[in-house]
């Protein structure tokens, strides 16, 4: 039973060999990670089988089957190790493997980059080579715009105050307060007298004014003496006309 799954590991490995990238397949290969874990038999005193899990377990974490993290974890359970010797050897594993084949992984990226720029230069080459022969001539973009020295002195005493300020900075002034306002200003008030209008008076009237006013008295008696008799006639010397013919028998005028 064991075996079979160590064959379907087997054949899931072979399938994600297949599936990395050139540069991470030639960074593996760089490196005999296979006969550091040989040497270890002599320096730790693991068993073949021992070996063997080793060999499995660090190929499914170098395709890309087996998480980093969970790496440790797998090598205690599969080679029956304790947890203090699992950290020791997968420290030990990552100095002596997994560090240097990263390190040759970025030592193929970084030539394929040259690798990549000297043919995207040449390539660049060859067709300039072509347009001249052709009678065809390109300037390129910096014989184009004329020297300005004085833009570049100005630029540089630009760039050396700025590294002075750097190196000195202008100590922080205080800021400035403004005056205080008061909330309420004392306003001066001034009384100003209405103009009183003088208007010239007459002499006899002002003499009139000035002398003593005196009223006459008048006295009033109160009897039946004084009521005053009406003139209106009386009743009994009022004679009423009767008239000679029937009113209803008169001849009209």
């Amino acid at each position: 039973m064991a075996d079979n799954t160590i064959d379907l590991l087997e054949i899931k490995i072979e399938k994600a060999k297949r599936e990395l990238p050139l540069e991470t397949v030639n960074a593996i290969n760089a490196v005999d990670w296979k006969a550091v874990i040989l040497g270890l038999r002599e320096k730790k005193g693991y068993t073949f089988e021992q070996l063997g899990d080793l060999e499995l377990e660090t190929e499914l974490a170098l395709c890309g089957l087996t998480a980093p993290e969970n790496y440790p974890r797998e090598l205690e359970n599969r080679m029956g190790i304790s947890r203090a010797a699992t950290d020791e050897l997968a420290n030990e594993m990552n100095d002596l493997v997994f560090k240097k084949i990263r390190e040759e992984l970025i030592k193929n990226t970084e030539r394929k980059k040259v690798f990549a720029k000297k043919k995207e230069i040449k390539k660049e080459e060859k067709e300039m080579d072509i347009l001249n022969r052709a009678g065809i001539e390109i300037i390129e973009k910096n014989n184009m715009l004329p020297e300005i020295p004085e833009a570049d002195a100005l630029a540089n005493s630009k760039r050396e105050e700025v590294l002075k300020k750097i190196e000195k900075p202008t100590p922080p002034t205080a800021p400035v307060k403004p005056a205080e306002v008061p909330t309420s200003i004392p306003i001066p008030l001034t009384l100003v007298k209405p103009a009183t209008e003088v208007k010239e008076i007459n002499p006899l009237l002002a003499r009139k004014l000035s002398s003593s006013f005196q009223v006459g008295v008048v006295k009033t008696e109160h009897s039946l003496d004084n009521l005053t008799k009406t003139n209106a006639p009386n009743p009994a010397n009022i004679k009423t006309k009767i008239p000679n013919t029937d009113p209803y028998r008169e001849i009209p005028e």
